[in-house]
């Protein structure tokens, strides 16, 4: 595994995930456009944000775990299994909600429909962690592509002919599905032997490893949640479609930072295996200044082309809610630039952010005896900063 391999990873990765999501987007456009109406939108943007919740359930943070444990404490089969699992109970929980907050049919449907697709997503989120481990990614940004193509075609064409907006989720739903089964899952099972055998002590351990991350990221993803759950109740659907339209593009960007990161984590844990703890944290190094690169791109496009896009595809009528798109796309940046800090330097989630099965206190010795070992240069005298957060 070379810098040539990861980079291409890299770039494979985050461009069709990029891609996939600009896809998702674009369903707020096509609803705005097709209807002429932001009420649909704003329905749309209700089940984007109340299936994150349970999309992330369905994932149970598991994926950086499953990429990092190179000592395959866990089998293919018990992640698979286990993924089987809780994406069966978030769907369930799902239709919990919408029964127990007692929407509109139309909306109740809507929310299910869309659950569906995240519930593929998340199912096959475990295969692409396979392929992650295979250094193969450049399958699973095509994967992306080809999702990202029927999920928007279909739902346009769909909503078009019928004006029916959990009619068209549905039909969504159900063609990504058949995507995922007819590319991923036929692509995994000719590259390496999968099975769903159940394993109740490893699925059980399993849970319990990745539950503090878990914890975490439920929370993270409640607040974008709880702010469009309140602005529904109180203001509306309509409202709610004018913010969601905006605000949905500042989510993207927050997406593409953790896509960077995503590949990495194979590659850390990789250094670790062998010993190059420099080449550790000189990867730190890079990704923050990636990391403020891309908010500093991101912000000047907002600030010179923001206005102009959104009005360009909505229309005349989102002018007025423009304004919201600087401050959101900041807010989503510092929110992805603190959570990856906390990730990377909090010693109790850097086992299973990045170091898989690994113990954390062999780890902090390891690297303290590293550094303590390396001859003396002049002009540095100090410890690192990085072994000091860790300790911290």
């Amino acid at each position: 595994m070379d810098n040539k391999t990861v980079g291409r990873n890299i770039i494979w990765n985050t461009t069709g995930n990029i891609f996939y999501l600009g896809c998702q987007w674009l369903l707020s456009v096509a609803v705005v456009r097709i209807s002429g109406s932001y009420a649909d939108a704003g329905v749309l943007t209700l089940a984007i944000s109340a299936t994150n919740i349970f999309a992330t359930l369905a994932a149970f943070s598991v994926r950086n775990y499953q990429v990092s444990d190179l000592s395959e404490k866990y089998s293919q089969s018990d992640y698979i299994s286990h993924r089987f699992i809780t994406c069966s109970v978030a769907f369930i929980l799902c239709i919990a909600f919408t029964m127990i907050s007692s929407y509109r049919l139309d909306v109740a449907i809507s929310i299910v429909a869309y659950m569906l697709m995240k519930t593929v997503e998340a199912f096959a989120d475990v295969f692409h962690g396979i392929l992650q481990k295979q250094w193969r990614l450049d399958i699973v940004g095509r994967s992306c592509i080809y999702r990202g193509v029927i999920l928007i075609a279909s739902f346009t064409l769909v909503y078009k002919l019928s004006g029916q907006l959990p009619f068209a989720l549905l039909i969504m739903a159900i063609l990504t599905a058949v995507i995922f089964f007819l590319y991923d899952f036929r692509t995994v099972r000719k590259l390496t032997d999968i099975s769903c055998e159940v394993n109740r002590h490893s699925l059980f351990y399993l849970s319990k490893d990745c539950l503090p991350v878990l914890g975490y990221s439920l929370l993270l993803n409640s607040i974008v949640l709880t702010a469009r759950f309140f602005i529904e109740r109180y203001l509306g659907e309509e409202m709610l479609g004018y913010y969601g339209s905006v605000s949905t593009i500042a989510v993207i960007v927050q997406m593409a930072s953790n896509l960077i990161l995503t590949p990495l984590n194979g590659a850390i844990s990789d250094y670790y295996t062998h010993g190059k703890y420099r080449k550790i944290l000189t990867l730190f190094g890079k990704v923050v200044l990636l990391l403020a690169t891309l908010t500093g791109v991101a912000l000047a496009g907002a600030f010179l082309l923001g206005k102009f896009v959104l009005m360009l595809l909505f229309g005349e009528s989102i002018e007025p809610y423009t304004y919201l798109l600087i401050p959101t796309i900041f807010a989503s940046c510092l929110t992805g630039f603190v959570c990856f800090l906390w990730m990377s330097f909090n010693r109790n989630t850097v086992i299973s952010r990045l170091f898989g099965a690994s113990n954390h206190k062999k780890i902090l010795f390891e690297l303290s005896h590293y550094a303590k070992s390396r001859p003396a240069r002049k002009g540095r005298g100090r410890k690192t900063v990085f072994l000091k957060k860790l300790k911290t």
